[in-house]
């Protein structure tokens, strides 16, 4: 990420923490007992120290404070309303207003989503940003509002997803020969880790810390952020090695349905908070990532970078090839974003 996105990110947040704090402490409270209240649930699946907690309370509490107390967002961290897939599906329904949860979670709703998930597709934050923030993650999103019902209002920020395990580390792809790897239940992280070399086996988020603590499963893939907020060390991972083979977006989806019932004023008031709260989310973010990996270090992972990523990038061509003519769109989109600039 170049030194002036990062500056422009962290005075945005500056602002909008600054804004909000000015709005809230006038009028926000004495004008809550005033006219009609809308009351919104917003499920996610990890725990409340995590960067999608914070964005997810930032989105809630600007929403009351840009409503001045007519919108008020009640969150629900730790799969309390049920697994991402569940909290998608129930949104999507309309039975569940708004459920934050990883964009491979998404792909089942409209196939070309696993586009956000194909190996090395990303050169960096910096890329990433400027493909979702740009044309064509707006041209994406329209099409999988109208395909799906579902209508993303943010796009959060996890980073770059690495494997980490309780074997060894892993250097160069003849390393994983042996491990086996918990992947979500997405076919593309399956095939991909499978080209890398190692054994999978897909199973709930739910699931992972125990099948690791309990030697079901060696290993798992997931940004270092959320390695360290979920202990991972405590349920036997020994190394984590940056081999940064998904880039790792969250969706913030809100029921099209629900989305529409609500009167113009309101809508504006939760397209807004939604943009901002992304904005600080993904600061945080990044400042957790970068903290992460010194944080496992002290509770005695190894960390490592991989000898030769090209190595790992050459192996998952076969899953871009696959991909490209199981789903038609996968090609167009991945051209797409290899020419959208970033480092």
């Amino acid at each position: 990420m170049t030194k002036h996105y990062a500056r422009n990110i962290v005075m945005y947040a500056i602002m909008v923490l600054v804004t909000g704090f000015f709005i809230f402490s006038g009028t926000a409270q004495a004008d809550f007992a005033k006219g009609k209240k809308y009351s919104l649930t917003f499920g996610h699946g990890l725990t409340t120290d995590n960067p999608y907690h914070l964005g997810a309370v930032r989105f809630s509490e600007l929403c009351e404070i840009y409503s001045r107390g007519e919108i008020r967002i009640k969150v629900f961290p730790s799969s309390q309303l049920g697994s991402e897939q569940a909290m998608f599906k129930a949104t999507q329904l309309g039975t569940q207003d708004i459920a934050l949860g990883a964009i491979n979670n998404l792909a089942p709703f409209w196939p070309p989503m696993n586009v956000f998930i194909m190996p090395y597709a990303f050169r960096s934050n910096e890329h990433a940003f400027n493909v979702v923030d740009g044309p064509v993650g707006k041209e994406l999103r329209e099409k999988f509002l109208k395909a799906s019902g579902l209508r993303i209002i943010s796009m959060y920020h996890l980073g770059f997803r690495s494997l980490g395990n309780s074997k060894r580390a892993i250097y160069e792809p003849k390393d994983l020969d042996g491990i086996l790897f918990r992947v979500p239940k997405n076919p593309v992280m399956l095939d991909t880790t499978k080209a890398l070399g190692a054994d999978t086996i897909a199973m709930a988020w739910s699931e992972v810390f125990n099948a690791l603590k309990q030697g079901v499963v060696d290993g798992h893939d997931v940004p270092p952020g959320i390695s360290l907020s979920m202990k991972f060390y405590d349920a036997g991972e020994k190394y984590y090695s940056l081999t940064k083979h998904f880039y790792a977006f969250a969706s913030v989806v809100m029921s099209e349905r629900v989305f529409q019932k609500l009167p113009k004023h309101v809508q504006e008031i939760i397209t807004r908070s939604a943009q901002e709260s992304e904005k600080y989310q993904r600061w945080v973010s990044l400042q957790n990532t970068a903290k992460a990996i010194g944080g496992l270090e002290k509770h005695g992972v190894k960390v490592n970078e991989v000898n030769n990523p090209e190595s790992f990038q050459k192996l998952v061509k076969p899953v871009w090839t696959k991909y490209s003519k199981k789903i038609p769109e996968i090609k167009y989109w991945l051209d797409k974003i290899q020419t959208v600039q970033g480092e």
